[in-house]
């Protein structure tokens, strides 16, 4: 990433951060992140944070939390936001940044919980970064956060190749598609997009 933003200045603004489910991956180590993250290119700690989605994800909550407070306190050193992941695990993502001693700012990555949660990340100054998943069918309560969200704390993401919006289901998911995401949810809300 460091190498293509530089081969791409004012164009390519890379994140460093270790994702909590490589935690037993890749033998995190934050000295690492530190020299990478002092990169004058590098805009974020990111994407980091907890997963609980599944079996071995969960297995591994404990030493997750532990690598996420270390880059956390890694962003607040360097005075950088964080992107943050945060699966099946908005609770425990919400109690740990509250006990922190410092601020943080920074994106709440492919958000899929309710509106409180929602609310509560607002509360401490988080944006809120929506995908694909918001046009699934099925999803009303994500639906409804949309419509509640205040425009400027907003972000449209892609997580390509991932969370493709319903209308390119069944094809990876590209940056071109943004704009089926960016229509759903003007739709939502009875806004032109």
């Amino acid at each position: 990433a460091l190498v293509l933003a530089a081969l791409y200045p004012g164009w390519l603004y890379p994140a460093v951060g270790h994702h909590p489910t490589h935690v037993t991956r890749h033998g995190f180590d934050i000295a690492t992140y530190r020299r990478l993250a002092a990169h004058q290119a590098v805009v974020a700690i990111g994407e980091i944070g907890l997963d609980a989605h599944r079996p071995e994800a969960r297995a591994t909550f404990k030493e997750q939390k532990v690598m996420l407070r270390a880059q956390l306190d890694l962003a607040n050193e360097l005075g950088k936001p964080v992107i943050l992941h945060s699966r099946d695990a908005y609770a425990e993502m919400l109690e740990l940044l509250g006990a922190l001693p410092y601020h943080l700012s920074g994106v709440i990555h492919c958000f899929e919980g309710t509106w409180e949660q929602a609310q509560a990340f607002l509360d401490r100054g988080y944006q809120i970064g929506f995908t694909g998943i918001v046009t699934y069918p099925a999803n009303n309560a994500l639906r409804e956060v949309v419509t509640r969200m205040p425009l400027d704390r907003m972000l449209v993401e892609t997580d390509a190749p991932f969370l493709t919006p319903q209308a390119h289901r069944g094809t990876p998911n590209e940056p071109a598609f943004l704009a089926a995401t960016v229509d759903a949810i003007a739709q939502y809300r009875g806004e032109s997009i």
